[in-house]
């Protein structure tokens, strides 16, 4: 029994080896596994090619910055004017053109252009604006201590802000507005059809402040009006005016509107009378309830409202009605903030 028992086992241990791996092959194997197995060589990405990034700067001859600029550039995919920093600049990123035409208009310069080949990576590019002669500055339009709220010379031959104006100006002439040329310089022209009081600067809103404008009336058949602090509220519209017209005596009309109509009443005149075809350099200032009219440096006029209207904004009306001949002409209109009673620089009272 024994004996059988060995032989078996023996038959066994046989039969496993001669079912395994040989020894050679086992030598084969374990090579094998040391053996380090082969890698390719990674293919570097393609690198990103550099966005193509532009800053404009808008100087004046003398190389200060030109802040508040507007610059359109076309190949940007929006034509939309940007406005340049105080610093003079608008910065562009990630442009798809590698050309470019820069488009500058500035208050108080003549408009100006630039055309150039961009490069990938940051693009510097310099536009220098010259002075108009006809334009107004803004640094000079208001004078210390005053804040600048709006500005308008015409001579982009545009009327910013003012709707029917701008319509005349490009030529459909409602309300009898269009642009005239004196020498070389745009100015605006009312004629040949009554102005309603429509004609309001909209999305301005003004309390303490002086307006400043020229005029020239030609002609005596007809009047315009001034107004300010135009407001609207549930009673009506609230303005106060001013009427001045060649050869008639301007005087303050206090406007007591309601909803059947405005009743005006008289709160001050003068006996100041405007020459036909004369310019005049006008102020009209209201500080704390204190209107004041300023003729070329003489103040003419002064009411004190006891129970002063909303703040509001500015407008035109002229009464021009069939028949009339006479023309206003309006040129350098601007607004500034008061901290303080105004005295025009010119200031000499009568």
């Amino acid at each position: 029994m024994k004996l059988a028992m060995k032989i078996l086992i023996g038959g066994l241990i046989i039969l496993m080896a001669s079912c395994g791996p040989s020894a050679e092959e086992i030598a084969t194997m374990t090579a094998s596994a040391w053996t380090p197995t082969p890698t390719q060589t990674p293919i570097p990405p393609s690198p990103t090619p550099l966005p193509i990034d532009v800053t404009v700067t808008v100087m004046d001859e003398s190389g200060a910055p030109v802040a508040g600029a507007n610059i359109s550039f076309p190949e940007s995919g929006d034509d939309t004017p940007v406005l340049t920093d105080e610093a003079g600049q608008v910065h562009w990123n990630d442009l798809l053109e590698d050309t470019a035409t820069f488009n500058v208009t500035a208050q108080g310069y003549l408009p100006a252009s630039s055309n150039s080949a961009l490069v990938r990576g940051p693009n510097e590019v310099a536009v220098t604006v010259q002075r108009d002669p006809m334009g107004v500055l803004p640094a000079e339009a208001c004078v210390s201590g005053q804040t600048l709220l709006y500005v308008e010379d015409f001579q982009d031959g545009t009327a910013q802000g003012w709707p029917y104006i701008s319509l005349g100006t490009g030529g459909d002439m409602p309300n009898g507005w269009s642009l005239a040329d004196e020498d070389g310089n745009k100015i605006l022209l009312n004629a040949n059809a009554p102005s309603g009081g429509g004609d309001t600067l909209e999305g301005y809103t003004f309390d303490n402040f002086v307006w400043h404008i020229k005029y020239k009336p030609v002609g005596t058949d007809a009047d315009m009006f001034f107004m300010w602090r135009l407001s609207q509220s549930d009673a009506g519209q609230k303005r106060y005016v001013v009427v001045v017209g060649g050869g008639v005596k301007p005087w303050m009309v206090r406007f007591l509107d309601n909803q059947s109509g405005p009743n005006p009443m008289n709160i001050g005149q003068t006996s100041f009378r405007l020459i036909d075809g004369q310019w005049y350099s006008l102020d009209i200032a209201y500080f704390d309830g204190v209107h004041q009219v300023w003729v070329d440096g003489k103040k003419i006029m002064e009411y004190k409202d006891p129970q002063p209207y909303p703040e509001g904004t500015i407008g035109f009306e002229t009464h021009l009605d069939q028949g009339k001949t006479s023309q206003f002409f309006i040129d350098d209109l601007v607004i500034c903030e008061l901290t303080e009673p105004f005295v025009s620089p010119a200031s000499s009272t009568p």
